[in-house]
């Protein structure tokens, strides 16, 4: 209240008299904050195994280094110059020689975007440890109860009036009841908003790797439609997801804004790192494997 951004409130009172849709609404913050962040990181690790299947065992890495002699099993596909080349594992694309997202291979963009998705997990878990936040939903609730059968709730019913969306309404998939939820359940770990910092890696993934505009395709392709659509709705999907868990009190405004902080240092942090290793791989006359980021 203090810093001015407590309208979730008056947010909530406006959709329910004129949008409603709680059962959507509910099943869209059960279900699709865990189901896109999944097909994503299934996406990024089948890209990476499809190129690495469709690369030879051992290849030339063009590096400015000292021939190395291949192994003695290797047999190249095509016949390939041994002028400044050497032969390394597969495992080499590992090693971080560009600093650039878009120089990496998918190997090393994979392990880019997972070690973000992870750091950014990490400092939540951090967050949701040393700062544990009651979600708006259970400000003016009194018999909310745990596995263990304590209350929860805040019990403030006079001064707020949230409806907790999914307990009055329920959802397609789960309730506040179901005894696995409830003993899983952390009911304090609202700060940060997980929903929005995957969403945002989601929509920050998409946009990494396949651009923020369409290629030069015609107007008249379905291909130029459909990414269009997909790029577009990589933008929207956590605008929506932040309202969806704000409108459903789940989270404040600000819960939402702290997960997006949390998204971009974790960014930084990895970024920060690949410089430091693309200069000091670039001091290197050969690289070594000491310099792979780690599995």
């Amino acid at each position: 209240r203090s810093s001015g951004l407590f309208f979730e409130q008056p947010l909530q009172r406006w959709h329910d008299a004129y949008l409603g849709g709680w059962s959507f609404w509910n099943t869209y913050y059960a279900g699709v904050h865990p189901a896109v962040t999944v097909i994503f990181l299934v996406f990024i690790l089948v890209r990476m195994f499809g190129w690495k299947l469709t690369r030879v065992n051992w290849k030339r890495l063009n590096e400015g280094a000292q021939p190395l002699s291949p192994p003695p099993d290797y047999a190249p596909v095509a016949p390939e110059p041994t002028s400044s080349a050497y032969y390394a594992s597969d495992s080499a694309s590992a090693i971080v020689t560009r600093a650039s997202f878009a120089d990496m291979s998918p190997a090393q963009q994979y392990r880019f975007l997972r070690s973000v998705w992870v750091l950014s997990a990490w400092l939540s878990f951090i967050g949701f440890l040393f700062v544990p936040t009651m979600p708006p939903r259970l400000l003016p609730v009194c018999d909310f109860l745990n596995a263990a059968g304590a209350n929860v709730g805040a019990c403030l019913t006079t001064e707020f009036s949230f409806v907790d969306t999914i307990g009055a309404h329920g959802s397609l998939l789960w309730d506040w009841n179901d005894e696995s939820v409830k003993t899983l359940n952390n009911p304090y770990a609202a700060f940060p908003s997980q929903h929005t910092i995957f969403a945002a890696w989601c929509a920050m993934t998409w946009i990494m790797l396949v651009g923020p505009a369409s290629s030069t395709l015609s107007l008249r392709s379905p291909r130029y439609w459909l990414r269009a659509l997909l790029r577009w709705g990589s933008i929207a999907y956590p605008m929506v997801t932040v309202y969806c868990i704000v409108v459903t009190a789940n989270h404040y405004i600000s819960d939402a804004l702290v997960g997006l902080i949390v998204l971009a240092i974790s960014y930084a942090c990895v970024r920060l790192y690949y410089l430091y290793q693309s200069r000091r791989q670039s001091y290197d006359i050969v690289p070594t494997f000491t310099t792979m980021l780690p599995y």
